[in-house]
């Protein structure tokens, strides 16, 4: 998942940049690309976290499962909510910047002298980006790590359970 998420991070980022490049290039004359563009990135921004945060919240049940059967140390228990709360605050800040964003935009769009709130509303919404998905990056990477250890000791236990029992 690190990986899947790091390249859907790295398409919305170039997404961010089309979309403003398009704005700036425009000038006025063809905005609905711009708009167009806009939404489609903020929903794949949206989407990227909905996609992310299911991941965690399978991923931890998944450990739940493997530390419960096969009674292993319920310490990654307490790690994988850490993550999963880390991630939850961090997606509350992309979704206020997308908020932000859209509603300086929609406003933009209607009246001209709004566009003075939404270029630094999209700017700061870029810049959170870039910041929240180097740090979920790094939350899903420590959280993969975790899923992999438990699941092997999760697979010892198993192996060794069928070489215990008779046949």
């Amino acid at each position: 998942m690190p990986r899947v998420f790091a390249s859907l991070a790295i398409a919305a980022l170039t997404l961010f940049t089309f979309t403003a490049a398009i704005a700036f290039a425009s000038s006025g004359s063809a905005p609905d690309r711009h708009i167009l563009l806009a939404v489609g990135t903020l929903l794949l921004s949206c989407f990227i976290q909905v996609v992310a945060f299911t991941y965690l919240t399978v991923t931890g049940k998944v450990v739940a499962q493997a530390v419960h059967f096969a009674h292993l140390d319920p310490a990654p228990l307490s790690s994988v909510k850490e993550y999963k709360r880390c991630f939850t605050h961090q997606l509350a800040l992309v979704v206020a910047s997308v908020v932000l964003v859209s509603a300086t935009g929609g406003a933009a769009w209607r009246s001209p002298e709004a566009l003075l709130l939404h270029i630094p509303a999209a700017i700061l919404t870029v810049l959170i980006h870039v910041w929240v998905l180097r740090r979920q990056h790094h939350v899903l990477r420590r959280n993969a790590h975790l899923v992999e250890t438990t699941l092997k000791a999760y697979s010892a236990w198993r192996e060794q359970r069928v070489l215990v029992r008779p046949a």
